[in-house]
């Protein structure tokens, strides 16, 4: 039976200018996010932290995919001694939407894509979807053509703008309660859904506008039976990030308030006129949550029972979103941490201490991207299947999957010859005309101050967070990299904080 392969992916600040670390045009980047995909042979790709300048390279990340050689047409085969006949396969062609993350005001239902945007209190941060035109399943048009890459006449991603409706619930001051779903009996109409701004005036206050939301995608699965056997919703959420001194419960309330989505428990199936919901069976919730899974014993964990509970347990008001199995499970750690750093912090007095282990993953930390999946047959094959977390960071050393071949090293090359561009002519003292001081670590930085005991500091380095620019530089021109460490610095530096999550299921 065919297999479909889901990746959720929050690529840090995709489209803000970092020319020597991404390339002016992002074309190194977008190579090799391709290449990464095509890896785990990628069907449906959706990107969180996609910031307002990242639309421009939706088209080239396109181009990438569709230029990868697992891309290309293949000729029928005819069956031979001991060889099966072959069917021709088209070439790969690649779609993508994409949709600011916040509703702009005022208070009121959005009326077109001028309703939303990349606001302060949403961080800048939108959603983009890509996916691959194939057999297996279409991609659903939103109702409302809201996106701003309209494929085809019509909308391929949406945010979630309805779902259960939230009150204080007092048993439980740390949560919030709403109307259990009822599969027998859904509402008659779902209500306007809120979510905590990243720095809300209010603590934990949930926000109809200026917040960032959940967005959605709809797969339409080629498999027979009616359209709630049909019918995928895959909601993605980047949850607000923790503020202990300010707002500590609006992380765990933007996780549970994306748990109460409408599009987790019905649809409006768009193939009809007019509005058409279906209890769906089936459905996936991803994203960035922010919360660690492994910290058992921390009270905004729960926030994740919110996804996982049935619909009915804890009383009338308290059940979840049944979405029983937990993708990257505590079970798994440390191979479930989804984080990636260069130094430990060990206090706001103490320096960062920088990790040099020759291990990739003890570059690996916090748990806290995760998929949550109700009725979908998990497919697990067996390696190189990349999932759930997939540590790109493995594949980046010598003979690793993502440079063992001349063209996979060609695309690490490129990023050496961005860091060139953007310093500029060489310069007499080192470096280059737009970074002309040679600060720590032998890194060409763009300004320095003397000191009053003489020395100088320096600051905006070309590269951050470097042991060695001199080494660095060395391991691109390779098109490997010779170290964990400086594995590790290329992807903090040049790609993500985050590690993709990859889930497959058979249609």
């Amino acid at each position: 039976m065919p297999d479909v392969t889901v990746v959720v992916w929050n690529v840090e600040t995709f489209g803000d200018a970092w020319p020597a670390v991404r390339g002016g045009d992002y074309t190194p980047i977008c190579r090799f996010m391709a290449q990464a995909l095509y890896e785990v042979k990628a069907d449906v790709f959706i990107m969180m932290e996609l910031r307002r300048g990242g639309a421009q390279y939706l088209p080239t990340l396109k181009a990438a995919l569709e230029a990868q050689p697992g891309a290309a047409a293949q000729p029928a085969v005819p069956a031979g001694p001991g060889v099966p006949a072959q069917s021709a396969v088209p070439a790969h062609v690649w779609n993508y939407d994409y949709i600011p993350g916040s509703v702009l005001p005022p208070f009121g239902d959005p009326v077109g894509p001028a309703s939303f945007d990349y606001t302060q209190q949403g961080h800048g941060e939108g959603y983009a979807v890509l996916w691959r035109n194939q057999p297996d399943f279409t991609v659903l048009r939103t109702r409302n053509a809201f996106s701003r890459n309209i494929v085809g006449g019509e909308s391929k991603i949406g945010l979630v703008l309805q779902g259960r409706t939230p009150t204080t619930n007092v048993p439980r001051p740390l949560w919030y309660q709403a109307p259990n779903f009822d599969p027998a009996a859904p509402p008659a109409a779902w209500t306007r859904l809120g979510f905590p701004a990243a720095t809300p005036p209010l603590q934990g206050q949930a926000r109809w506008n200026l917040s960032r939301r959940p967005c959605y995608v709809v797969l339409g699965l080629n498999r027979p039976g009616p359209p709630e056997r049909r019918l995928l919703p895959i909601v993605v959420h980047h949850s607000t990030s923790p503020n202990p001194l300010r707002n500590p419960r609006s992380t765990p309330w933007s996780v549970q308030l994306a748990a109460y989505s409408a599009q987790l428990y019905q649809v409006d199936d768009t193939s009809h006129g007019a509005t058409t919901m279906v209890t769906v069976e089936q459905a996936l919730a991803a994203g960035d949550f922010n919360i660690d899974h492994n910290e058992a014993t921390s009270w905004q964990r729960e926030a994740y029972d919110y996804f996982t509970n049935d619909f009915g347990p804890g009383g009338a008001n308290d059940g979840g979103a049944n979405l029983p199995t937990t993708w990257v499970d505590s079970a798994n750690a440390p191979d479930n941490h989804t984080a990636v750093r260069l130094s430990r912090w060990h206090g706001p007095k103490l320096p960062p201490e920088q990790i040099t282990a020759a291990n990739v993953d003890a570059y690996r930390w916090l748990a806290i991207d995760n998929l949550f999946i109700r009725d979908l047959p998990t497919v697990n094959p067996p390696a190189p299947y990349r999932g759930p977390v997939y540590n790109v960071l493995s594949g980046l050393q010598a003979g690793g999957f993502l440079v063992d071949t001349p063209a996979k090293q060609a695309v690490i090359r490129s990023f050496r010859d961005a860091v060139l561009a953007a310093l500029g002519a060489p310069h007499a003292g080192g470096g280059g005309t737009n970074y002309p001081y040679i600060g720590p670590a032998n890194t060409p930085c763009r300004t320095r101050k003397r000191k009053t005991d003489g020395t100088y500091s320096f600051s905006a380095p070309v590269i951050g967070n470097l042991m060695s620019y001199t080494d660095y530089m060395a391991d691109l021109q390779l098109g490997h990299f010779t170290s964990a460490r400086r594995a590790a610095e290329f992807y903090v530096n040049s790609i993500s904080d985050h590690l993709p999550l990859v889930y497959r299921f058979t249609v």
